[in-house]
Order: structure tokens, then sequence, then C-alpha cells
């Protein structure tokens, strides 16, 4: 009995393994200006680097540059706290509300980056998110790393980026 509460108690002095679980890559996002016109298009560089001891795969789009959103949740903030919806995919209407999907990706690949490497993609911000009205934007993007390569709970899991300030003006 006295190992039982022992044990229980080396159990909840240490955190899950899910939680101490290191992340093996780091998500950097950048854009050429961070202040731009409300007609000019907005590119994100989102820059994933492999920061483990082993080669690690990571999902990417089939098609050439200029989708990370394929394989990145890309969220995008009004200066208020607002999330804005994307519209780059279908339009759905239910109880007379209308409601923009994100586009689905069906053709997506895995990748491998080497230990210390890093792979780069791109994204118009533009493209994804009505950024026409004048003001600050809040940016962050998850690159998701697959159920496999996130042991032990073998779930996909989402590593955020830093965050950046994009103001739009007329």
């Amino acid at each position: 009995m006295k190992w039982i509460f022992l044990l229980a108690l080396l159990i909840a002095m240490y955190p899950t393994a899910t939680a101490q679980q290191k992340s093996p890559i780091s998500v950097s996002i950048s854009t050429p200006s961070s202040t731009v016109g409300s007609k000019t298009d907005i590119r994100l560089d989102v820059t994933v680097t492999n920061i483990s001891d082993h080669p690690i795969k990571l999902v990417k789009d089939l098609g050439p540059d200029g989708h990370a959103e394929a394989a990145n949740d890309v969220l995008v903030y009004d200066s208020v706290g607002n999330t804005l919806l994307r519209i780059d995919g279908p339009v759905i209407k239910r109880n007379g509300q209308l409601y923009h999907l994100p586009k689905g990706y069906l053709s997506r690949r895995l990748i491998t980056v080497d230990p210390g490497k890093s792979t780069e993609d791109f994204l118009l911000l533009n493209h994804l998110f009505d950024m026409t009205q004048p003001g600050k934007y809040i940016v962050l993007v998850r690159q998701e790393i697959p159920a496999f390569e996130s042991i032990p709970n073998h779930e996909p899991r989402y590593i955020p980026s830093n965050t950046l300030t994009i103001t739009v003006t007329q």
C-alpha cells in the first residue's frame, strides 16, 4: 500500500510526457514590409527549422511554393482582437447567415527536413483574409506536425510561430 502512495506521489510531482515534450521545430514568419496599402498583395514568408537531432517529416502543399496555408493554420486578428474569417474557400448559407469556409487541400505531401535544416514557403494573406480595411492586424501561423511525429499521443500537433503586426493603409 505504501508503494502505491509513493508511486502516485511521484506521478503527481512530474508533468506528463506530453506536456514535457519539446517541439522538434521552430516556426518563423516574416513579411517584406509591415506597412502595406489596402490593394497590395501581402506576402507572408514561413520558415520552419528542424531543431531536433533527427530528421522530421512535415506537411507541405503538393504544388509549387506559395500555398503555405496548406500546411499551416493561419490566424489573423484585427486591432480589437476579432478573428478574421477565411475568404478563400466556399461560402455556405445556414439559417440565413453566410459562412466562409477555408479552402481544403486534398493534395498535400510529406517532406523530410534534416536536423538543423529549414524549409521555406509563402502565402498571400489578402488572398485568404479580407484585409482591405485600414488598420493594424496581428498575424501568426501554426505549423502542423503529423500524428506519427507526435509521440506519445499520436495526434497532430500545431507549433505556433512568432506574431507579426501588419498595418494596412489606404
